[in-house]
């Protein structure tokens, strides 16, 4: 029995590191969680401040506005219906970095609230989510949230 009980316990401190290590080796999925589908942004934070709730119904005045779609290192979306972006974006799977480029759209300053998820989107350094539900962030006081309208 003793002998059982070392063989035991030297395959278990045999293949512990590999388990450590395979578990460790965790990395979303860009393409699924980001490409082909039509992201409503749904909230944000400014400076800390959750926008208000006249603002969030301008969320949702049109349809054509507020929406992002990723694609293979491009995006596009409205920010409202007067208000179309465009740029180049990239993620990392490990790290959860984020980054934006993107082209100055013409009526930026339709609204104070386009400037300002557009500087959020221009700026984020970070995402967290899945395939359903995002958060794209500055930093903890500034970030939009975004969840699937629906799949394109």
């Amino acid at each position: 029995m003793k002998i059982f009980i070392q063989c035991l316990l030297f395959l278990l401190l045999a293949f512990l590191p590999v388990l450590i290590a395979t578990s460790c080796e965790n990395e979303d999925d860009i393409e699924e969680i980001f490409w082909n589908k039509n992201w409503k942004i749904t909230g944000a934070t400014i400076n800390g401040t959750s926008i208000n709730s006249e603002a969030l119904k301008e969320l949702y005045a049109s349809a054509q506005s507020y929406y992002l779609i990723f694609s293979a290192g491009t995006m596009k979306g409205f920010l409202s219906p007067n208000c179309p972006i465009t740029g180049a974006w990239s993620a990392n799977g490990k790290n959860h970095d984020f980054h934006c480029d993107l082209n100055v759209a013409e009526n930026i300053n339709e609204s104070a609230l386009n400037l300002q998820l557009y500087e959020i989107l221009n700026n984020a350094k970070k995402y967290n989510g899945d395939g359903n539900v995002l958060r794209i962030e500055v930093d903890s006081r500034n970030f939009i949230r975004l969840t699937v309208k629906n799949n394109i």
